[in-house]
């Protein structure tokens, strides 16, 4: 009956070791579907930002030209140049 417990030991550990290394090689195809994962998700993100930064600048842009087109204080050119209300001189009296 000693021979049987030896087998039956020998099985165990014999498993246990291959329970272990199916593990180990499992955990490390996790790790490199996981780097996979945030390497895609951070291309996306990356081309987010860029999306988003270009149409920050092409918004400042609009509003640049739009405060040249207008007064520095957002007045059209033409109403406040004369009006004291809005700001310009006084126009000549008629």
């Amino acid at each position: 009956m000693k021979f049987p417990s030896s087998l039956l030991i020998a099985l165990l550990a014999a498993s246990v070791i291959a329970i272990g290394v199916l593990a180990w090689n499992e955990y490390r195809e996790l790790i490199v579907l996981r780097a996979q994962l945030v390497d895609n998700e951070t291309a996306a993100l990356r081309k987010q930002l860029a999306g988003a930064q270009n149409e920050i600048k092409d918004l400042e842009n609009r509003l640049a030209a739009e405060r040249g087109r207008r007064g520095p204080r957002g007045d059209a050119p033409d109403e406040a140049a004369g009006d004291p209300a809005q700001g310009g001189p006084p126009r000549p009296g008629p």
